[in-house]
């Protein structure tokens, strides 16, 4: 950027028009006139270190006219000066301001480069200062971004140099600062805890030191900012709160009622002890007041507390103590009582007999015409088919209840057409998906088991696949789903089901009773791959289990079920959290352990260096956090026998090979088309990956973005690198910010390279669509994308992709070039962790 040294000949070019009679600010416009006469006397003189503050005084005042593009020109001109002075306090100062005001002026890879340029010099006691509002610069840029993940780090490293130089009398100050570029970018994602520590921090800090009235300013902003986040939990919980507000001195009947129902909302957010307390004052308000017909109410709200906590003694003494305002009685109240009976029998190996008396006693009168209520009935149902093994129930008997719960629960779920409301229904019902999965798996019926795994896994990406991502601005999680077509009569099939066993029936079979969703055909299996695997995963919230279910070509599904070590629970807790796997993976042990975990058939192993067979598996939502050729079996990694690609679900893959054969390549292979590239140049990777993409045989073209020069299918391939900032459908890569609506806007050639962290993980929930960047090239015309699990690493990731692409331009199919060029590397570097050699993966048809 040196050739801003221009401006030493001719200091009046800083202003194309200074404008002597602008009229609407004399003042400036007469010292702007006087200060370039000035400076070029100073100029003439070669008196530099005048000239560097006159300089100075100039930027300052273009700025306040508002003349930004004029007062980064002066600034790089006292810049200049000062590197011809060997000024470099005044260097660090200018390139400091001409950052700031880039990135106040919109232009942001200019600011992020001259903020980067400080942090190129030398860290020392004079230096430190500009280092700290160099890291706090580029915090401030990634929030514009937000990329909150690299704004933390830069205010982590920020605040690391503070504590560093403590004697600079100036740093206390700065720290306030950073403090407060932390708490909003806390604020930001989410994490208001931490956002309030840091404010806190930095208004402790900022009364034992002299802050001016910008620091004092900017921390009442960031206060107010957190007030607006603050006191809002779930929602239900704040709307029952304004109720009771409301109800206070005018209906004391409902705010009790309000006050009762708290305790559902704490317990959902797991907030146990809270909840117990909240109901136990509620008690004694009922009981001094004589409403006894409340205390019943309460009661099964603690019922349900205990039941979650584990506290079976617990469970059985409220119950006991509810007994005799339910045992008789027949509304709503009275059908919670007997379920809530049954599950403490069925959870304590209490007397089956009776816990099914109790379930039938709900199903009698759930079930009634008059009623006709399914969401009372698809619970009792489950919890029939819960009954163990000895129960007065024929396992047959068992098996059609399931099957009759799983259909009320998809009734429930194909009628929402509100995409957030629909996984949250599926994900409410995942007890009773994964419990007729598990009856199915006893019962030998493979093929149901892949069924039950499948439905709801991707409704909206296969709606969207189906029909094309609708134009406009709008969300795609935010668009309506068509509701699923139902036979008319399932509904009352789940009733009639439910009246017979009601009665006592011992006579029913599961095949009466149809299971939701679409198979995939034998037909359609076959072209996958040579084994094909769908996981499940399980919990009864103690222990962990895993479905498995594979089909080699040609062959028939077969299901194995897997209970969890302490090892692999301890992962999968993590991740059903929504916490993320540490950057370097776990310990070689549990990768061996989920390795048999996931993949326990043998056939899944049976491949080889030299002959490997190619694996298609479509993961359990939760499994998406995991580069899965990096699972091992008896120290050997899946990649070293298998070429792994995966699949959000098998009509998802069914899909998108459909779409593929429906159109006409112009039989000119995706090589001999031109690749195109959004590439981040800030990734220590950048060289690597441009020096492979400019040996593409179609030719190479490096676009700004998406948006303005979008690709085409007439392109071969498209390559992004890029910072990611988390995983699932919000995620953003690199420094344009591609999304999962960008790609699923577009108009993508068939392979797609998303290189960056994150670009292929999808939320670890139940229910959810596993959304993410790769899904989002999916939808955007891909028909594979290659992709970061996780946290990956940014250099190996561009030697295997380089790699791969040389490959991929030979003719090599991509999930086969990515695992040579995975293997490669990890034989050159033994030192790398899972998701270092194993983080990109292949997602899509693999080809």
């Amino acid at each position: 950027m040196e050739h801003f040294i221009d401006l030493l000949i001719d200091p009046s070019k800083a202003f194309t028009n200074p404008n002597p009679t602008d009229d609407r600010q004399p003042d400036l416009a007469t010292k702007i006139t006087e200060v370039i006469t000035l400076a070029r006397t100073f100029h003439a003189e070669h008196n530099w270190a005048e000239l560097a503050h006159v300089y100075q005084t100039m930027a300052d005042l273009a700025w306040k006219q508002g003349r930004k593009a004029a007062s980064i020109r002066l600034l790089l001109a006292e810049r200049a000066v000062a590197l011809r002075l060997g000024d470099d306090d005044r260097v660090r100062q200018a390139t400091y301001f001409a950052g700031q005001r880039h990135r106040l002026s919109a232009s942001f890879l200019a600011a992020e480069g001259w903020n980067r340029s400080l942090l190129r010099t030398q860290l020392t006691e004079r230096s430190a200062k500009t280092h700290v509002a160099a890291w706090r610069e580029l915090a401030a840029i990634a929030e514009f971004r937000s990329d909150y993940r690299y704004g933390l780090e830069s205010t982590d490293r920020a605040l690391a140099i503070c504590g560093r130089f403590t004697d600079d009398s100036e740093m206390a100050n700065e720290r306030v600062k950073v403090l407060l570029q932390a708490a909003v970018l806390q604020r930001q994602r989410g994490a208001v805890d931490l956002a309030v520590d840091a404010l806190e921090e930095a208004r402790r800090l900022a009364a034992e030191t002299e802050c001016g009235p910008l620091t004092r300013g900017l921390i009442e902003l960031r206060d107010a900012g957190l007030q607006v986040v603050i006191g809002r939990p779930e929602a239900a919980l704040a709307a029952y709160r304004r109720a009771e507000a409301l109800f206070s001195g005018v209906s004391e009947n409902n705010e009790i009622y309000t006050l009762i129902r708290q305790v559902a909302c704490l317990r959902g957010m797991h907030r146990s002890a809270e909840a117990l307390e909240t109901s136990a004052r509620v008690l004694r308000r009922i009981r001094r007041g004589g409403e006894r017909y409340r205390v019943g109410q309460v009661l099964l709200e603690q019922a349900e507390v205990y039941q979650d906590m584990g506290d079976h003694e617990g469970v059985r003494r409220t119950l006991d103590e509810a007994a005799h305002y339910y045992e008789r009685a027949t509304g709503l109240e009275a059908l919670r009582w007997h379920r809530h009976r049954a599950r403490h029998l069925i959870e304590t190996g209490g007397d089956p007999s009776r816990a099914a008396h109790h379930l039938r006693t709900v199903l009698r009168h759930a079930c009634t015409e008059e009623r006709a209520d399914l969401t009372r009935t698809m619970l009792a149902l489950h919890d029939l088919a819960r009954l163990p093994d000895g129960s007065d129930l024929p396992f047959e008997v068992r098996l059609a209840a399931s099957r009759a719960a799983l259909l009320a629960a998809d009734l429930q779920r194909a009628s929402l057409s509100e995409p957030i409301q629909r996984w949250s229904m599926h994900g409410l019902r995942e007890d009773v998906y994964s419990g007729a999965l598990l009856l199915h798996a006893v019962a030998g019926d493979s093929a149901a088991v892949v069924q039950i795994a499948e439905t709801g896994r991707t409704d909206m990406l296969n709606q969207l696949i189906a029909s094309g991502a609708p134009a406009g601005s709008q969300a795609l999680t935010d668009l309506p789903l068509i509701p699923q077509t139902v036979d008319e009569d399932a509904s009352g099939a789940v009733f009639e089901i439910a009246g017979l066993l009601a009665e006592g029936a011992r006579d029913l079979q599961a095949g009466s009773v149809h299971l939701p969703g679409e198979a995939v055909s034998h037909r359609e299996l076959d072209g996958f791959a040579d084994i094909v695997v769908t996981t499940h995963l399980g919990s009864d919230g103690a222990a962990w289990w895993a479905s498995s279910a594979m089909r080699p070509r040609g062959g028939q599904w077969s299901v194995v079920i897997t209970q969890a070590a302490d090892a692999v629970a301890s992962v999968l807790n993590r991740l059903a959290s929504g916490a993320l796997l540490p950057p370097n993976g776990v310990a070689a042990s549990v990768w061996e352990e989920l390795g048999s975990f996931l993949l326990p058939q043998r056939d899944a192993w049976s491949g080889d260096r030299d002959a490997p067979i190619s694996i298609m598996i479509c993961p359990d939502p939760r499994l998406w956090h995991l580069p899965h050729g990096a699972l091992t079996r008896a120290g050997r990694s899946l990649a070293e026998g298998a070429e792994v690609t995966l699949a959000p679900s098998l009509n998802t893959l069914r899909l998108l090979r459909e779409r593929e054969r429906h159109r006409d390549s112009g039989h000119v292979p995706p090589r001999a088309r031109t690749a195109v590239s959004v590439l981040d140049t800030r990734l220590t990777g950048y060289a690597v990956e441009s020096r492979a993409l400019e040996s593409w045989p179609g030719g190479h073209r490096t676009l700004g973005g998406l948006t303005a020069f979008p690709p085409t299918r007439e392109h071969g391939l498209l390559y992004v690198s890029g910072h990611g900032d988390g995983p699932g459908a919000r995620s953003a890569l690199g420094p344009t910010n591609i999304t999962l609506d960008t790609l699923a806007r577009q108009h993508l050639p068939p392979l797609v390279v998303l290189n960056g962290c994150w670009s292929g993980t999808a939320d670890s929930r139940y229910g959810q669509d596993p959304l993410s960047l790769a899904v989002g090239g999916l939808l955007g015309g891909a028909a594979t994308v290659i992709a970061g699990i996780g946290r990956i690493d940014g250099m190996a990731s561009a030697h295997i992709a380089a790699l791969m692409l040389v490959q991929v331009m030979r003719g090599v199919p991509a999930t086969s070039a990515l695992r040579a060029a995975q293997l490669r590397v990890r034989e050159e570097h033994p030192e790398l962790g899972p998701f270092g050699w194993a983080g990109l993966c292949s997602v899509g048809t693999g080809r």
